[in-house]
């Protein structure tokens, strides 16, 4: 089941409004370090071709951080899925048909790489919103900013956070 209710108003737009839910949130908020994670070896080709193009994106919208490598490698492993069942069903089509004895076609049976798409594009979109990668989720994404300050004197409510 999915998360119910509206999505969380973040801690840091909290803060801005002067709630106190924002104060006590603030003092539990988890600041993930930012960086570039390690690709890992055990990518298939396809997906290491994903995360040398997702990692650029990412780094763009700044929400990379070094934690993220294992939600990252599901993300390109789920496109490099959806890639190849996609080629796969365009290659072979979406069904086939089930012949009688004497050759005639009984009925048409739906290919399985048609649900294997379908899946594991569910898959991919839920992970590319984890991420912020999809109109909609950006705008429940918030950037850290500096604003010219040294990063130790930087507003904890500005640090990165996802809401």
């Amino acid at each position: 089941m999915g998360s119910r209710g509206p999505t969380p108003t973040p801690t840091s737009i909290k803060l801005d409004r002067g709630s106190w839910r924002g104060v006590a949130e603030s003092k539990n908020c988890v600041v993930a370090k930012s960086g570039r994670p390690r690709c890992p070896a055990w990518l298939d080709p396809k997906a290491k071709q994903a995360w040398k193009v997702i990692i650029p994106e990412l780094e763009k919208l700044g929400v990379l951080a070094t934690c993220d490598g294992k939600a990252l490698a599901l993300l390109c492993e789920a496109f490099a899925e959806w890639k190849s069942a996609k080629q796969a069903v365009a290659k072979m089509g979406p069904v086939y048909p089930i012949k009688n004895p004497d050759g005639t076609v009984k009925y048409l049976q739906q290919n399985p790489y048609v649900s294997i798409a379908r899946k594991s594009g569910a898959d991919l979109l839920r992970l590319l919103r984890e991420f912020g990668l999809t109109p909609a989720s950006r705008t429940r994404i918030e950037i850290a900013t500096n604003n010219g300050q040294d990063e130790s004197t930087t507003d904890p409510r500005y640090q990165l956070k996802l809401a």
